[in-house]
């Protein structure tokens, strides 16, 4: 690549180099393919091949872009706020190839046919390939021919790899042209694209500009990718495969930035009418677009839900106006009740003054009248309060009871809201939508997978949860009084174990400590301020919480499968031990804090703790540690609850509840709105 054309890519970022232009001598080989040899092709999973008649051009930049977007967790490109992921349709889509049936066999051992068509000595690369294919196409015998265009297809289209050479199970693979239908080699293609561009996303923010960086695979897809969730192609255009009919993607990195900052975003491929009248396709999309593998969830039904929606939101609005309207009747009943007792106080004294005032020989009479009518009045007056206190006191407690009902379906409606809620965030559609971002972290759907039932929660959601937890203690404490380390604590000890099995100090400062803590901490001010701190463990597929109280000297191992700590388990407290010892030998280095210098010893105390009841809930059970513990018996002898599997069911909807609904989510309003529900809507 010459300077000018360089610069005008951006000139950010290693040379990207693609096995796609080799696919350029298939092409020629199309041209001149004759019936018989057409058709025999046609028999075979790669019948679109041989309509393949344009040359793949490759956009460099458009690769850098996809490069650098690439989230390799969840398989997907981010645009925007959203990560949407490449599937097993896209590749489908693009090269027409079937996403059912069996693996590719690892290893092949037998003798092949096809490679007996070779001399013996000589070395099969792509380029001995295509000359042998050249030779047969002039050649009356059509299933050799076959076999070596399918090969020859194998190696610069679906798995090509920058050294040219051939893997020798493809021989074998092509000798049973026959067979070749009960393999699944769309997602053989997929998997490995996967891997090789995964490796290369990671490896090219660390490569320099004068380098050249080679992607493995059928890179071609992932432009087709590009052109149909970016809107760069639309109606007449498009065929079945996508491949095709090539398109062209022009641009240098300007062009190419504005594409995908001012992009029409298309999540989920609209087939047209040709793909759907393919049964490589319809089978496909029948496959994983029906129903959710693991049958917890229905699909959404949009209209359902909006329906829905309108019904609760209208349904909340009348209950709200009509707790407005008792509050008002009580006001006025309370006042009624207190201006009917100054009336009649002012009545009584006005008779009074009047009786007073009476003269001449009736005085006496009147005064005896008066007195017996006070009496009755006062007694009249007493019955009628008595009443109206009855009367107000009745309203009153029909008003307390309209409220409380009024309360239990406010309650039962957020009850409502909040399921939709955790089924939407962790339901298939949602995979590829980015929902929760805090502290500059961002988790899509895909991450929530592992919140449903009998799944193993991911260290992402623990580590965001955690961050949530830490700003809520800001919050209340003005500082973090349960301070959680970032799982790259313990995973460094974890690794740390391979090369030292009993552990090993490592000499910390402020800097290194700090990529352990939450960004708006001071560590050593941090450290001394917590009452303990934490460090969530994933070792051997289970998860273990790790705390320091390093006012009593001790380590406390919480773990909810085991309580024996033999073999692996206690070579990893002996060495998760050492390296808060050394934590603390850096606490030591505040200072003016002499007099709190601390032991550079620990106690190991294994916590007794209720057991979880099956091999899945171990996250679950560390969140909740991270969030309660103390060390402070309060469930009988236990420092934890024992929760049933339902409790823990209800334990997963409300952190991912919480963590959507959190105030430091900058996607709360978004991920309300596309799941239909009230802006407004809190948690407990």
């Amino acid at each position: 690549m010459n300077e000018n054309k360089r610069k005008r890519d951006g000139g950010v970022g290693p040379q990207i180099k693609t096995q796609m232009p080799r696919t350029n001598k298939l092409v020629d080989i199309n041209r001149k393919l004759s019936d018989a040899q057409r058709s025999r092709i046609m028999k075979t999973p790669f019948r679109y091949l041989v309509d393949m008649k344009t040359y793949i051009g490759m956009n460099g930049t458009l690769l850098k872009e996809l490069l650098h977007r690439w989230d390799a967790s969840s398989l997907g490109f981010r645009v925007g706020v959203r990560t949407v992921a490449f599937k097993h349709l896209d590749l489908c889509l693009a090269l027409g190839l079937p996403i059912l049936g069996e693996s590719l066999p690892e290893s092949i051992d037998s003798d092949s046919h096809v490679r007996t068509l070779f001399d013996v000595n000589e070395v099969i690369d792509i380029d001995s390939v295509h000359s042998k294919l050249k030779v047969l196409q002039e050649e009356d015998n059509i299933d050799d021919f076959c076999r070596v265009y399918i090969l020859f297809a194998l190696c610069v289209l679906y798995f090509p790899k920058s050294h040219g050479k051939i893997k020798k199970e493809f021989f074998n693979l092509v000798d049973d042209l026959d067979a070749l239908s009960t393999y699944n080699w769309g997602v053989a293609v997929y998997d490995d694209l996967m891997e090789h561009f995964s490796s290369a996303a990671s490896k090219y923010h660390q490569q320099k500009n004068d380098t050249v960086l080679h992607i493995s695979g059928c890179s071609a897809v992932l432009q087709i990718w590009a052109v149909e969730h970016l809107s760069l192609c639309s109606g007449p255009n498009k065929c079945f495969p996508r491949i095709n009919n090539w398109t062209k993607v022009e641009g240098g990195h300007v062009v190419i930035s504005n594409i995908f900052s001012n992009v029409k975003l298309v999540e989920e491929l609209v087939p047209t009418q040709e793909d759907m009248k393919n049964d490589v396709f319809v089978k496909a999309v029948n496959h994983f677009e029906v129903g959710i593998g693991d049958g917890a969830y229905p699909l959404f039904d949009v209209q359902a839900y909006m329906a829905e929606h309108q019904r609760l939101v209208g349904e909340q609005k009348d209950l709200l106006s009509r707790v407005s309207i008792l509050e008002d009747d009580m006001r006025i009943l309370k006042e009624n009740s207190v201006h009917g007792r100054e009336n009649i106080s002012k009545e009584n004294d006005d008779g009074m003054k009047l009786d007073d005032e009476g003269v001449g020989e009736e005085e006496k009479k009147m005064e005896e009248e008066n007195d017996d009518g006070m009496k009755l009045n006062e007694e009249d007056v007493a019955v009628e309060e008595k009443k109206r206190e009855e009367e107000n006191d009745d309203g009153m407690k029909l008003d307390d009871e309209v409220m409380a009902e009024e309360k239990k379906k406010r309650e039962v409606t957020i009850k409502s809201h909040l399921k939709r809620l955790y089924l939407f965030c962790t339901h298939e559609k949602a995979k590829d939508m980015v929902i929760c971002e805090v502290d500059e972290m961002r988790l899509s759907g895909v991450f929530f997978q592992c919140m449903k039932a009998r799944k193993w929660v991911n260290s992402n959601v623990i580590k965001i949860a955690a961050k949530t937890m830490m700003y809520d203690e800001v919050r209340k404490h003005g500082c973090v009084k349960r301070l959680i380390l970032s799982n790259y604590f313990s995973f460094e000890v974890v690794e740390d174990l391979k090369a030292h099995p009993e552990g090993r100090k490592i000499k910390w400062t402020e800097r290194k400590f700090k990529i352990y803590m939450p960004c708006w901490t001071k560590t050593l001010e941090a450290l001394w301020l917590s009452d303990f701190v934490f460090a969530p463990t994933h070792f051997e597929d289970h998860w273990t919480c790790y705390v320091l109280d390093h006012r009593k000297r001790k380590m406390y191992v919480l773990d909810s499968l085991y309580n024996d700590r033999n073999g692996p388990r206690q070579h990893l407290d002996n060495a998760m031990k050492v390296r808060f010892e050394g934590v603390l030998e850096f606490m030591n280095k505040v200072p003016n804090n002499k007099a709190n210098m601390l032991a550079p010893s620990l106690e190991v105390v294994v916590v007794d703790l209720p057991k979880q009841k099956n091999c899945h809930d171990c996250g679950v059970y560390v969140l909740k540690y991270l969030e309660m513990w103390d060390g402070q018996a309060k469930w009988g002898q236990k420092s934890m609850p024992d929760y049933s599997l339902e409790d823990i069911l209800r334990i997963r909807s409300d952190i991912v509840c919480r963590l959507v609904l959190h105030e430091e989510n900058k996607l709360r309003s978004f991920v309300l709105d596309n799941a239909m529900l009230p802006a407004d809507l809190l948690i407990d």
